[in-house]
């Protein structure tokens, strides 16, 4: 064990006991192995975040994920992840129509077409809605002549029969009875203009 690690592995088994929270960093060479550190302590680390350069669509990316974080959920994804002038800012995952995850200008680019897709689907739903309206009002002005052709068909029954019809009567309680054996005669109302 070299005096590095057997000093690293001292640090760290003192801030633990001591509950001191503390962050190292290791830097790898690009092309080398992303998941081990130079000095093999990676054992006595609780929580283990990975940045690391993710190339895609012809561009390169910064990205961010959880390698292990000991006793508590954490996601898998790779997140991006943005440095500028207002600090460091992780973007919303991004899952492309291939079910991966999508970074860079391919994101933005992906991001926009669902905006683009959901205003379409907004403007077709309300074209609808508009359309079904319009019927409702139709239904409605064809209700309206029939009630009216059926006023004037039984005014004129009503009429052709001298104005005295007998109807069924009705119980003032069970008015939904059209069976009740009584009969009551009843006038016809007023022609217009007489009295």
């Amino acid at each position: 064990m070299s005096a590095v690690k057997r000093t690293l592995m001292k640090l760290v088994d003192f801030l633990k006991n001591h509950q001191i929270t503390s962050m190292f960093s290791s830097l790898n060479p690009s092309g080398g192995p992303h998941e081990g550190s130079a000095v093999a302590i990676s054992s006595l680390i609780d929580a283990w975040i990975l940045l690391r350069d993710l190339e895609s669509d012809k561009e390169r990316v910064r990205g961010l994920y959880v390698l292990k974080a000991r006793g508590m959920a954490h996601s898998n994804q790779v997140r991006e992840f943005l440095l500028s002038n207002k600090g460091v800012t992780l973007c919303d995952v991004y899952v492309g129509a291939s079910g991966s995850v999508v970074t860079g200008t391919a994101r933005v680019r992906g991001i926009a077409e669902d905006l683009a897709l959901a205003g379409r689907l907004h403007d077709e739903s309300e074209m609808r809605q508009i359309g079904l309206e319009k019927k409702r009002a139709e239904l409605e002005t064809d209700i309206a002549a029939m009630r009216a052709a059926h006023a004037a068909e039984a005014a004129a029954v009503w009429a052709s029969f001298g104005g005295t019809v007998t109807k069924p009567r009705q119980p003032e309680n069970q008015s939904s009875n059209p069976r009740s054996g009584r009969t009551v005669k009843t006038k016809a109302p007023p022609a217009k203009g007489a009295r």
